[in-house]
């Protein structure tokens, strides 16, 4: 198929990150100070069984080294973003497939955050939304 089709919603990038301390979040075994929280994103990317494109929403919260990565993570947002959709430019629906396709991503989402605020400072990318539908 051609090139993935990738747009992204300006009013979901629009929206400034937040600490998860401040959702409405579950309970975790981390202190809610090592959790950060990015907005949901929805993307269109092509879809290998037909022609209509799928739509992905995900929702990633990051887990962090500490409490003062927070901030950097904060700062480095629009690098994170750019670096997220760069990342869905090319990928295809067969690319969402299966549970080693979900932990490659992970990988994958884990290594644009370190590039934008440096290795070590988040430890773990948790997706708490990734559903894919026929876009139309």
């Amino acid at each position: 198929m051609g090139t993935a089709i990738v747009c992204a919603l300006a009013l979901a990038l629009s929206l400034p990150a937040r600490p998860a301390a401040a959702a409405a979040a579950a309970p975790s075994e981390e202190p809610e100070d090592l959790l950060y929280e990015i907005p949901a994103m929805v993307f269109f990317i092509a879809s290998d069984t037909g022609s209509q494109p799928v739509r992905l929403t995900i929702g990633l919260t990051l887990e962090l080294e500490d409490g003062a990565a927070g901030a950097e993570v904060e700062q480095s947002m629009p690098l994170i973003t750019d670096g997220i959709l760069q990342l869905f430019a090319y990928k295809t629906s067969a690319h969402l497939n299966g549970e080693q396709a979900v932990e490659r991503l992970r990988a994958e989402i884990l290594a644009v955050v370190a590039e934008a605020v440096g290795l070590g400072r988040v430890r773990d990318v948790l997706f708490r939304q990734m559903l894919t539908r026929r876009a139309y």
